[in-house]
């Protein structure tokens, strides 16, 4: 049994590699099985395996390796064990990934980061809201009153962090858990998962990942704006 103690970013530079090879080939064998055939367009071309939004692999992982932080962002634990975990974390791998055309992958992948010189996503059209989307917007106005609320304090650490620099899941999770002390660590990726969603008993739709980065909806910002100060 083999023990590993290491960094986050170190498990994602040396184990990450490794875990992306044989994730693939789950991909590979399922993307054989579609034979082609695009499942947004229907046409028959070659297939790219796209991440669903929000289940991207290094997202992923960081959640699995939550219960085995030891301080800060470091981790220790079985390897093996470790990414046993992770590997099941993408099954079934239609859960994981849709198998899409070079261009419905494109426009996939465009409507989720929208202009990325924002840091902000800039869906806030009507069909969001005719959609069901953004349900629950109107929490963010509750939320603003309530400054010890944990939804709150999570916004206002993303809106502090975001003055200097691009606001990544470590990053949020460092200044909400050991700077402000606001939440346990292995309760943080929990409560960041509830603010991605409007299902269920869900906190609500506010955050979203971009290429290893935790943004918040236009529309949700815009909010935001109104009763944050």
């Amino acid at each position: 049994m083999a023990t590993i103690k290491c960094s986050i970013q170190e498990y994602h530079r040396f184990i990450g590699p490794i875990i992306r090879n044989k994730i693939n080939s789950f991909a590979r064998n399922i993307r054989n099985e579609k034979k082609g055939i695009c499942e947004f367009c229907k046409e028959k071309k070659i297939l790219e395996a796209a991440h669903v939004h929000g289940k991207g692999r290094k997202f992923i992982i960081e959640s699995i390796l939550e219960s085995y932080i030891i301080n800060e962002d470091f981790i220790e634990g079985d390897l093996l064990e470790i990414e046993i975990k992770i590997l099941n974390a993408h099954l079934p791998i239609e859960s994981a990934f849709l198998f899409l055309c070079k261009k419905c992958h494109n426009e996939y992948d465009k409507n989720e980061v929208g202009n990325k010189k924002s840091s902000v996503n800039r869906i806030n059209n009507k069909s969001d809201i005719e959609n069901n989307d953004f349900k629950k917007l109107n929490r963010i106005k509750l939320w603003a009153k309530r400054e010890k609320q944990i939804n709150h304090k999570i916004i206002k650490a993303f809106l502090e962090i975001s003055k200097s620099q691009k606001v990544t899941f470590d990053s949020l999770k460092k200044k909400c858990t050991f700077e402000y002390n606001l939440i346990k660590p292995e309760k943080f990726y929990g409560h960041i998962q509830s603010m991605k969603s409007d299902n269920g008993n869900s906190h609500g739709k506010v955050f979203f990942e971009n290429n290893g980065y935790i943004e918040i909806y236009q529309i949700v910002m815009n909010e935001i704006n109104k009763y944050f100060k």
